[in-house]
């Protein structure tokens, strides 16, 4: 498995308003569990702890 680095350049107050946008998408729209398989499942994890990942080191 490979391991990808991702680098975006944001100030506090910017990067503060991505991850409020992406949680408020997320909790308004949940995927629906009939279209994800297994793979998806896991992609859709791996998302959200990659988001929660960022969370702990901003805030």
């Amino acid at each position: 498995m490979e391991k990808t680095v991702i680098t975006i350049d944001m100030d506090k107050a910017s990067l503060r308003e991505a991850m409020t946008r992406i949680i408020e998408y997320i909790t308004l729209t949940p995927p629906d569990p009939d279209e994800f398989g297994s793979k998806e499942r896991i992609e859709y994890n791996l998302g959200l702890d990659a988001l929660f990942t960022c969370l702990r080191q901003t805030y």
